[in-house]
């Protein structure tokens, strides 16, 4: 389970589902020198975040075992600075215990009974987003099921 929900970690971090997160400043404030009147929309832009070279070598590579210590447990959902895919704050989404409960609990089924793979001759799934605006979402692509049991 613990290579399960370090994918899903690395998932949300590759495509920042919701990638753009922001607020109105409740009061005049500073932030790194500069002036942010009251009422100025903020945004802080997660796919930058879940991309920036300092927190996240090879940002654009697929590691899983990011999220997973020398012994391979996991330490994901809220150990790794810069790792923020509900958000974070007065912003952050207050469905994500029961989405992160959900998607382990789905793939974790959907796993267990079914063996997942690609048609003859297909190519690798494209883990690059094809469309970058409030919600993003992957390229098309196919795949087949097969009964376990």
């Amino acid at each position: 389970m613990s290579y399960l929900q370090a994918t899903f970690c690395e998932v949300l971090r590759i495509v920042s589902v919701a990638p753009l997160s922001g607020t109105n400043a409740i009061r005049d404030t500073t932030i790194a020198g500069y002036n942010i009147p009251k009422g100025t929309l903020v945004a802080l832009n997660l796919f930058q975040v879940h991309h920036d070279e300092r927190e996240w070598p090879e940002p654009d590579v697929f590691k899983p075992e990011r999220f997973l210590d020398s012994e391979g447990n996991f330490v994901g959902w809220t150990k790794l600075h810069g790792f923020m895919p509900f958000s974070l704050g007065r912003r952050e989404c207050t469905g994500q215990s029961f989405a992160r409960i959900m998607m382990v609990t789905f793939a974790s089924t959907l796993l267990h009974r079914h063996e997942i793979l690609l048609p003859d001759g297909a190519a690798t799934p494209s883990t690059k987003i094809s469309d970058f605006g409030t919600v993003v979402h992957p390229y098309d692509f196919e795949i087949l099921t097969k009964k376990r049991f």
